[in-house]
């Protein structure tokens, strides 16, 4: 009984190592729920206006981000969304509507802060590797800050 058992953790350990827990991403899902106000945010290596900061919100429910401030306007954008925290970075895909790809980021989660990095809608390539956006990237780093339940 022992040797299966001792057996029985050695493989559970390996699946773990291999597919990277498999539980880290639907525990990431869980820890994201909730509000989450703009902080700072940068675009190009410089800082945005503080109003365009204010006005910047992600709202994590389930199965949809919703995501307000990317206009001049008030409105929300209802967004599909998967993460995949067993990547490094963890990565953060999001479908506005009538959009036909996915944007593409990357996030980090500490306490309460999140860090976003994504491209403009403008720019082309693949998914962001790290947290800088450096002059001419076409990259946005967005910070969060949760907001706590009223």
């Amino acid at each position: 009984m022992h040797s299966t058992l001792r057996a029985f953790s050695i493989s559970a350990l390996f699946l773990t190592f291999v597919t990277g827990g498999g539980t880290v991403a639907a525990g990431d899902k869980d820890s994201l729920q909730g509000v989450w106000m703009g902080e700072s945010m940068e675009s190009d290596g410089n800082q945005a206006p503080k109003e365009a900061v204010d006005r910047m919100r992600f709202t994590f429910k389930k199965n949809e981000l919703l995501v307000k401030g990317n206009f001049q306007d008030d409105r929300e954008e209802r967004c599909s969304y998967k993460i995949d925290g067993t990547k490094s970075p963890k990565q953060l895909d999001f479908t506005p509507p009538k959009a036909e790809k996915p944007i593409l980021a990357i996030y980090e989660l500490k306490g309460d802060k999140l860090r976003i990095r994504l491209r403009h809608g403008g720019s082309f390539g693949g998914r962001p590797t790290e947290f800088s956006a450096k002059r001419d990237s076409g990259m946005v780093l967005i910070v969060f800050k949760r907001k706590k339940p009223e």
